[in-house]
């Protein structure tokens, strides 16, 4: 968030007297955290999964294989799908042997499930403010369903011989996205 100073004029004000209840001067200068606007948010957020993308394996070494294919992937001898990943922190969350999307990564990375994203029930699908799936892509990103799609639906990607879909080819199309949300 944006941290705005407002300054006020040089000249000090006299405390004001009501009733008999002394109110002491305004103070000079005061800081406030200027909410951000959906747009502001939106950039924020495709940013921070750009740089997710690119640098994947470096956040998550050996514990999070990118696999556009899944949105989630691995087992676990404590019944992962009973835990609540919302409040696990993503060292308490991931071992070795998961897959997950571009989607489901964001959703095991920290400072996005600081903001709400997470995964959610039996199959572990993305879950933000009532929205699963493609749809809480939609949401927590504020894009639109056929930006969802496009970002994180394998589908969507051209088959090259069954090459697997990368992480930096994600992040191309995030890029893509910042550019027209940043006009």
């Amino acid at each position: 968030m944006q941290i705005t100073k407002i300054k006020k004029p040089k000249t000090q004000a006299a405390p004001i007297s009501v009733a008999g209840v002394t109110i002491p001067a305004p103070v000079q200068e005061m800081e406030f955290k200027k909410p951000e606007t959906m747009n502001e948010t939106r950039l924020r957020r495709l940013k921070e999964l750009k740089h997710l993308m690119e640098n994947h394996d470096k956040i998550f070494p050996q514990t999070l294989r990118f696999d556009l294919g899944t949105w989630w992937e691995g087992t676990r001898p404590d019944s992962f799908a009973d835990r609540n990943y919302d409040q696990m922190t993503s060292e308490e969350s991931l071992t070795c042997g998961y897959a997950a999307c571009a989607l489901g990564s964001a959703a095991c990375y920290k400072p996005f499930i600081e903001e709400g994203l997470a995964l959610t029930g039996y199959a572990q699908v993305p879950y933000y403010e009532g929205n699963a799936a493609f749809e809480a892509g939609e949401s927590f990103f504020g894009i639109t369903e056929q930006e969802s799609y496009y970002l994180f639906d394998p589908c969507m990607y051209p088959n090259n011989n069954d090459d697997p879909i990368t992480a930096d080819q994600v992040a191309r199309r995030v890029q893509e996205l910042i550019e027209k949300y940043s006009k």
